[in-house]
C-alpha cells in the first residue's frame, strides 16, 4: 500500500516534471518566432490572427497582471517583445492621431477605434 502511494506520487512528479520542461521548449519556441518577426519587420505588433498572436497577447496581460516571473519578462523583451503594443513609437502614434483629428475635426477616439491597425484609444488613455 506504501509502495503503490509512493508510485502514484512518483508518477505524478515525473508528469509534472514532463509537462515543466514542454511548457519551458514551447516557451522558448515562441521567443524565437517573435524575434525572427521583430527581425523581419521591425516591430513587435503582431496580429491576433497570426500564430504568435494570442501567445502574445497572453504574454503581455500575464506581465501587466504581474504573473509572468522577471526571468521570463527579461527573455520576452531582449527578443523584441513590448508590453504595450505602441511602448517606444510615441511619434509613430502621435502622426496617427493628428491625421485622425484631421479627417474627424476631433480627438474624442472611439474606444475601440484602430488607425491603420493601431489601437489609437488604448494609446490616448495611457498618454
Amino acid at each position: 500500500r506504501i509502495a503503490r502511494a509512493a508510485m502514484r506520487r512518483l508518477g505524478l512528479l515525473l508528469l509534472a516534471l514532463a509537462r515543466a520542461q514542454n511548457d519551458q521548449a514551447k516557451w522558448l519556441e515562441n521567443l524565437e518566432q517573435l524575434a525572427v518577426f521583430v527581425g523581419e519587420r521591425g516591430h513587435p505588433d503582431v496580429p491576433l490572427d497570426h500564430p504568435l498572436g494570442k501567445w502574445l497577447a497572453s504574454t503581455r496581460a500575464s506581465i501587466r497582471r504581474g504573473t509572468l516571473d522577471a526571468g521570463r519578462v527579461a527573455e520576452f523583451r531582449a527578443a523584441g517583445g513590448l508590453v504595450h503594443p505602441m511602448e517606444g513609437r510615441w511619434d509613430d502614434a502621435h502622426v496617427l492621431l493628428t491625421e485622425f483629428v484631421r479627417r474627424e475635426g476631433h480627438a474624442d477616439v472611439p474606444p475601440a477605434h484602430r488607425e491603420r491597425g493601431v489601437p489609437l484609444a488604448a494609446w490616448l488613455r495611457r498618454e
